[in-house]
């Protein structure tokens, strides 16, 4: 048994009459549990809460991992004092803290990551040196390594997240099948996404330009110089939006035909070693709406190497807690989050 207990919230703004928090697991976002309304006082700089929930589990290495990497979502909600007015003259630069970040608190914060890898479909220019931020979005991405199976469909390859490996798991794949990199973005509908003014924010991201991948390496970081490097630029299959039965998020997916053998890596053309690990670098350039130069989105991914013929599987201990909490699509695929800023180039006149 483990217990959340919120004993007190400090930093409410005297604006409010009264709060309340409510908060979730990661996996289970529609469960939500909230406390008791409390009075804000305006002369007091916390406001008490004293909240108890007690919950029942078996305490296991795979439930400490779960609860390790996948922390509880706190969200704070009240009623505002009627004679508060709010502020609409606010500047750009001053209301990042207002834009929203919802998935900045739902995945843990990994090590820095590695410099994108240089595209090669892409001009390179200098962006503009003044600018101002226009928007702001928290864009939670999925990431999956696909096989072909005997049957000509391509599935999802295991991940084995009770390593402490620096990329949050380590994808199990197996030597000389065809593969394929499967990334899905989702994000937030923006509150005035349905005014026609605003429709285009709706589709944010238009078409794939490319995706590159790169620096095999047997280390998490990448040391060298990228001419040390084979770069592929991966085929590219149609990206499409799709919808969620019972979510009002936005997804957006493509897959890409990676073919590792043109590497010429002799870490990905053999069976991996017990206790090794193989890394590389994927850079993602995506055409957004209204932007003249593509966004970048670069991962670092882990991998193992399994003969032909082998069954695969996350291991037992993980699988059980997955399989009574969790879809089973979290055992196939990495999240991570990305902060996407877009500015708008300042007059010159």
């Amino acid at each position: 048994m483990f217990t959340v207990t919120i004993i007190q919230i400090s930093g409410v703004s005297p604006d409010y009459t009264d709060i309340f928090c409510q908060y979730y697991f990661q996996h289970k976002p529609a469960d939500i549990i909230c406390t008791q309304p409390m009075r804000n006082a305006p002369d007091s700089e916390t406001v008490g809460v004293l909240h108890t929930q007690k919950f029942i589990t078996k305490s296991t290495l795979a439930f400490f991992d779960y609860v390790r990497h996948h922390p509880i979502a706190f969200e704070l909600y009240g009623h505002m004092n009627a004679s508060s007015e709010v502020k609409s003259d606010v500047a750009y630069e001053d209301s990042e803290a207002t834009l929203p970040r919802r998935y900045r608190m739902m995945v843990p914060l990994l090590i820095p990551g590695s410099a994108p890898v240089p595209p090669t479909r892409l001009n390179t220019t200098t962006p503009p040196t003044g600018s101002v931020l226009v928007r702001r979005e928290d864009i939670l991405v999925w990431f999956e390594i696909l096989e072909i199976d005997s049957n000509g469909e391509y599935n999802p390859v295991p991940v084995d997240r009770l390593d402490e490996a620096p990329c949050q798991g380590v994808f199990l794949i197996h030597q000389g099948l065809q593969r394929r990199i499967a990334v899905t973005l989702v994000y937030e509908v923006p509150p005035d996404a349905f005014l026609p003014e605003n429709s285009s924010s709706l589709l944010l991201f238009q078409d794939v330009h490319e995706v590159v991948i790169g620096r095999v390496r047997d280390t998490a970081e990448w040391l060298e110089p990228d001419s040390r490097t084979r770069i592929i630029s991966l085929s590219l299959l149609p990206a499409r939006y799709f919808p969620q039965a019972g979510d009002d998020r936005i997804f957006f997916r493509f897959e890409a035909a990676w073919d590792s053998s043109l590497h010429s890596s002799p870490l990905l053309n053999r069976v991996t070693p017990v206790c090794q690990r193989i890394y590389l670098t994927m850079s993602c350039y995506l055409d957004v709406s209204g932007c003249t130069r593509p966004i970048c989105l670069t991962k670092d991914l882990a991998m193992m190497v399994f003969p032909r013929e082998s069954k695969l599987s996350v291991p037992r201990s993980l699988r059980s807690l997955w399989s009574s909490i969790c879809r089973v699509s979290e055992n196939s695929r990495l999240s991570a989050v990305y902060d996407l800023q877009l500015r708008q180039p300042l007059s010159s006149g």
